[in-house]
């Protein structure tokens, strides 16, 4: 994965790591050395215009990886102050407090010059997936594949596989690997003859109570919304909105209109209904606007893809998303920045569970919603204790901070789902692409979520808000749907399905089976337990494929093919 990787030593660098660096230095495409002394190293992995800039002060250099849009970081005394401050200690919170309120996905390293101490801050909601791992000496980066050659090689975590399993992603701040962590947002390292990791705890009440101190929330959240895309725009020069048929990258399409800004509309097609739907009203979405709508066609499964998709996310991306890559190095070749409808569902939804006619634990809710293979699929497939994992699973679901378990389901989605499986995702696009969403602006989100979550439902705040940027644009249909957010007879009709499915989740183990998974894809898996790969991950050789769905397939496949990749280290 592109970005910057340190490697840091409380004493020298031993010889053989550094032998290591220089190895990958040369061998590897697109790796170099930004900054070096003897007790650490800055590495950055990546084209030329990836992000990241170097500003060399008086007493001190300060390296942004990422964007932080709004901001001259080159000529800033506000940005310089702050850094300074945090750097040497002086008003430190508040200048913490300064940073993170900035707009942007990024990640800043502070150098003392002299005592050679560093500082790592990452963003309000980390957008950039950073991981460390702590031995003999301390590395953070990017890119595990990296981390994975230079610890002297990770092991897979059986925690971390079983909950990748069961929902798609390892839980809290785990990922598929042993002592491998992954850094929390509002993040503080402090390297200094020893390692300090803080992190800012991100509240739901803190944000619900300081909401009630914001007057007219639509209109305030309007204003958030149309700086954000503006200082998106302004930041580069050949933009390109990654345009769908749903309700969130039309509300950016119509900011951009009404703007009269200069950007171009790309949408991707494959042999499914849902994407087919979703591409006519792309298109038709253009049409109103008079703006062509370039359409790429893909193939959903692309195993020639999967190779590249393991090296750059390690996982942490599944090979389902492999088909997108050809999309993306499409608008790499054309654009410098894709600007996605990412978020808007984690924003302007209701994110409650339904009402439930049953009050089991926030465990059995989230499992019943959001689990990519059952408990007992997972029994037959693993050799290794499953008991003891899924106990450990419900013992972490169970264990948000809330009396509420409602809000414990929207915590679930906000620092679950969205963590750790949506800026990944969107994370692989910026190996190709610079990718970015207006939806998480930091005030954005924080005032978003001081709404009532009550005045969300039906629809009703996506309805208020996309009226206040283009009313016209509610009365095109949504292709989830087949109908318009207008049609509220259809949209009650279709709430009250979608409750009904939710009940009997609820009250009855979700049976999943092999949906049409093509023999290719059970070839392909097939060839991959008859590996070691499989040993090296607890998983059975002789295990029948057709317990599994497709996207448990797209699951167990990726995990095989991480652990081939660990092999050829």
């Amino acid at each position: 994965m592109a970005g910057i990787m340190l490697i840091y030593r409380h004493k020298q660098l031993k010889l053989p790591l550094w032998e290591k660096i220089e190895s990958i230095q040369k061998n590897s495409d697109g790796v170099s050395v930004l900054y070096k002394n003897e007790t650490f190293v800055l590495l950055k992995k990546g084209k030329e215009n990836y992000p990241v800039q170097v500003i060399d002060r008086q007493d001190y250099t300060l390296v942004i990886e990422g964007k932080i849009y709004g901001v001259d970081v080159f000529n800033n005394d506000n940005l310089f102050r702050c850094s300074h401050e945090i750097l040497f200690n002086k008003n430190k919170d508040e200048s913490l407090h300064h940073l993170r309120s900035l707009d942007g996905e990024f990640v800043v390293y502070l150098i003392n010059k002299s005592s050679k101490k560093i500082v790592v801050v990452n963003d309000y909601l980390g957008r950039l997936p950073l991981y460390y791992i702590q031995s003999d000496h301390f590395i953070i980066g990017r890119d595990i594949g990296l981390i994975h050659k230079l610890s002297g090689g990770l092991e897979f975590s059986d925690d971390g596989v079983y909950q990748y399993m069961r929902l798609g992603y390892p839980l809290g701040n785990k990922t598929l690997f042993k002592n491998l962590n992954r850094l929390p947002p509002s993040s503080f390292i402090q390297l200094d003859k020893k390692v300090s990791i803080q992190n800012q705890t991100l509240s739901l009440l803190e944000w619900r109570e300081s909401g009630r101190r914001v007057k007219n929330p639509e209109q305030v959240l309007y204003e958030l919304f149309k700086q954000a895309v503006k200082d998106r725009l302004d930041a580069f020069e050949r933009p390109v909105l990654s345009l769908s048929g749903g309700l969130d990258s039309r509300i950016i399409m119509g900011e951009i209109e009404k703007d009269k800004q200069s950007v171009a509309y790309e949408s991707f097609l494959y042999d499914h209904a849902i994407i087919q739907s979703d591409v006519k009203i792309a298109e038709q979405l253009g049409e109103f606007y008079n703006r062509q709508v370039g359409i790429t066609t893909l193939e959903e499964w692309s195993p020639q893809y999967f190779d590249e998709l393991i090296s750059a996310k390690f996982g942490m991306n599944y090979l389902g998303m492999a088909f997108i890559i050809p999309f993306l190095k499409k608008m790499s070749a054309k654009y410098d920045l894709m600007l996605t409808g990412d978020g808007g569902d984690k924003t302007l939804a209701y994110l409650f569970p339904g009402i439930q006619l049953f009050t089991p634990g926030i465990d059995t809710r989230i499992l019943r919603a959001n689990e990519i293979t059952t408990k007992s699929t997972c029994v037959q497939l693993c050799k290794f204790d499953t008991n003891g994992k899924e106990e450990a699973l419900l013992s972490h679901l169970n264990g948000y901070p809330y009396a509420d378990p409602k809000i414990n389901y929207k915590h679930f989605l906000l620092f679950e789902r969205t963590n750790n499986w949506l800026f990944e995702g969107e994370d692989r696009n910026r190996q190709y692409i610079w990718s970015t969403s207006p939806f998480y602006h930091p005030e954005f989100f924080k005032v978003v979520h001081s709404i009532n979550e009550n005045e969300k439902k039906n629809f009703q705040l996506y309805h208020a808000f996309t009226s206040l940027i283009d009313p016209e644009l509610n009365k095109i249909s949504n292709a989830n749907w087949g109908f318009s957010i207008r049609e509220n007879a259809k949209l009650k009709k279709l709430i009250y399905k979608q409750h009904v499915k939710q009940y009997v989740k609820l009250v009855m183990p979700r049976v999943r089976t092999a949906k049409q998974t093509s023999e290719k894809m059970k070839r392909a898996l097939n060839n991959q337990l008859s590996g070691k790969s499989a040993e090296r991950l607890g998983l059975k050789r002789n295990f029948n494929i057709s317990e599994l769905s497709q996207e448990s397939i797209f699951h167990v496949l990726t995990l095989l093919k991480v652990a081939e990749s660990m092999e050829r280290k």
